[in-house]
């Protein structure tokens, strides 16, 4: 009888001790998937920041690259739209830098109201912007870049803007998409500039008459 009393305490004492063990490797195994989520989240912040403009949230040149190249050979129809925030630089030196970053926050927050799921928009350089719009038909397209032009309006945004349509077959195609829309969008620059400096002389000269 003692001794099948003490062979059940030494089977007790070896499950709780087995208990133990298998508790502190639980325990060891919790703590590192704390850890590598700890990890996957810093990572995941890094890519997001990688990838994001810190001053506006929009998304950057570099995640415009990625969506041109999740894009190309695709051969599905893309609309380009390219802007160029008008009296950036003046604001900048006028006013200073502060109201400078208000004013692209406004531009940035202005763009995501008026693009669609299907439309992103990149911040791309201090006062460029792209948006890239998949599968949007020419007509939707045209539509888009009305409402586009009619919610910078209302929003008191002066922006030059160019754009274009066409489909997504190759890189280099997406590219040209770009590079077509840059050429609309400075066109449209240097047409605005040229009728400022037109009006601003035809002031001067008034005033020199007067």
């Amino acid at each position: 009888m003692k001794l099948l009393i003490c062979l059940l305490v030494l089977l007790s004492l070896l499950f709780f001790l087995i208990l133990l063990l298998v508790l502190r490797r639980l325990y060891h195994l919790h703590l590192e998937c704390l850890r590598l989520q700890m990890v996957l989240a810093q990572q995941d912040d890094y890519r997001t920041q990688a990838l994001t403009d810190v001053l506006t949230g929009l998304p950057n040149r570099r995640s415009l690259r990625n969506l041109l190249s999740a894009l190309s050979g695709s051969g599905r129809p893309v609309c380009a739209v390219t802007l160029d925030l008008n009296g950036l630089k003046e604001i900048n030196d006028l006013q200073g830098h502060v109201a400078g970053d208000h004013l692209l926050r406004q531009m940035a927050q202005c763009l995501r109201h008026a693009c669609p799921s299907n439309v992103h928009a990149f911040r791309v350089g201090g006062d460029e912007f792209v948006l890239i719009g998949a599968d949007l038909s020419q007509d939707q397209s045209k539509r888009f870049v009305e409402h586009l032009r009619s919610q910078l309006s209302h929003a008191g945004l002066d922006a030059a803007l160019g754009w274009t349509w066409g489909t997504a077959d190759a890189l280099e195609n997406l590219h040209g998409l770009l590079t077509e829309s840059d050429r609309q969008m400075y066109f449209q620059k240097r047409r605005i500039h040229r009728r400022f400096s037109w009006a601003s002389g035809q002031s001067a000269d008034q005033a020199r008459s007067v």
